[in-house]
This record gives structure tokens, C-alpha cells and sequence, in this order.
């Protein structure tokens, strides 16, 4: 209300994705609607900074590599940037993440599926959830189904990607006492 707008290009993203959703109501007053038009307009100039965009994805990469020279296990979360500045559900903001597990290094593992499947573009590690058990992965997984963030199940398709969000995924650990080591935060494209 006063004025205080994010600055980050994602979050400025969302920000402004909500604003558009609110002035589809048609509760909401004529003085709210011109005070919401009139930063939404800000809102997408900020979004649209391409400098400043690419300043957020290299600090993505920063943290990522901060993570990797700490090797440590558990289950790993990350995505590739496009889906978390375009959420897969953009009524949701859930987007397409990888959840997965290793037993030794997630981040060695997180490095060689990235180079092995050559995707359009650098994945971004969102959180480590450290475990030594395989069954927090199942379980993990198990909760995605049941809550129908539904994983992509082509034969050619990796299982492990699910339609959720951080958020969630988050809640999933603490019910299951993991600990959560956030990796990328100041980039949380599209999480609430």
C-alpha cells in the first residue's frame, strides 16, 4: 500500500500475475482498480528488465555453485529457470521441479544429469532436504501423487518431475522432520 514494489524481476513477475487476478473481481473499487493499473504497469516494466533478469538467474547460478562445494546428500529440488518464470500452472504457480535423492552427492548427481541430458538451459538448485534414508524419496514422491502434482509418466520422460512448488515441498519436509537447506530463495520465481 505504500508504494513498495519488489524489484526483482520474478518476483515483480508474480506480483504483477496477482494484481491481474485481482482486478478480475468485480469487487473491488474503481479507486483500487486505477491504484492497481497504475502499478501494474511498474510492475511489468520491472519484470521485463532484461539487465536485471539476467543479473537474478546469475545469482542463481552463484548459489547453485555455493551449494555444490558443500556436497551435501539428501533429496534435491531444482528447475530450469523458464519454468519458474513461466509456472507451468500459472493460476497456481506451480511449475515442473525435479525431485530426486541421492545416496552420496546430491550435487554430483544434480551435475551429471544436467550434462547428460543436455537441457536448453543451466538448472537452477532450489533445496537441498537432507536425509540418509531411501524411503523420504518414495515418501516424497508418494505425497506429490497424492496431492495430484502430477509427474510427467512418458516412457521417455524423467519421473522425477513434478508439478508443484517449493512451498509445498517444504511443508512435505518439515512434517517429516528433514532438515531444509535453501539454495535458491532470492529467486523464488514462483513460489508464494
Amino acid at each position: 500500500m505504500e508504494g513498495n514494489l519488489p524489484t526483482a524481476p520474478t518476483v515483480a513477475l508474480r506480483t504483477a500475475r496477482r494484481f491481474r487476478s485481482i482486478l478480475k473481481s468485480e469487487r473491488v473499487s474503481e479507486d483500487a482498480r486505477a491504484y492497481l493499473h497504475t502499478n501494474l504497469d511498474e510492475l511489468e516494466g520491472r519484470a521485463n528488465d532484461e539487465d536485471a533478469r539476467a543479473r537474478e538467474t546469475e545469482l542463481a547460478k552463484e548459489q547453485t555453485q555455493q551449494a555444490e562445494s558443500r556436497d551435501e546428500p539428501g533429496i534435491y529440488v531444482y528447475a530450469l529457470p523458464h519454468y519458474l518464470r513461466h509456472p507451468f500452472e500459472p493460476g497456481s504457480g506451480r511449475t515442473l521441479l525435479k525431485v530426486g535423492r541421492s545416496d552420496n552427492d546430491v550435487i554430483k548427481r544434480f551435475n551429471s544429469q544436467t550434462r547428460t541430458t543436455a537441457p536448453p538451459e543451466e538448472p537452477v538448485l532450489r533445496r537441498i532436504n537432507g536425509t540418509s534414508t531411501g524411503t523420504a524419496e518414495s515418501a516424497f514422491h508418494r505425497l506429490l501423487e497424492s496431492a495430484d502434482h502430477s509427474c510427467n509418466v512418458a516412457r521417455s520422460a524423467g519421473r522425477e518431475w513434478f508439478v508443484t512448488s517449493t512451498r509445498f515441498l517444504d511443508e512435505m519436509a518439515r512434517v517429516m522432520r528433514l532438515p531444509i537447506v535453501v539454495v535458491n530463495e532470492a529467486v523464488d520465481f514462483a513460489d508464494d
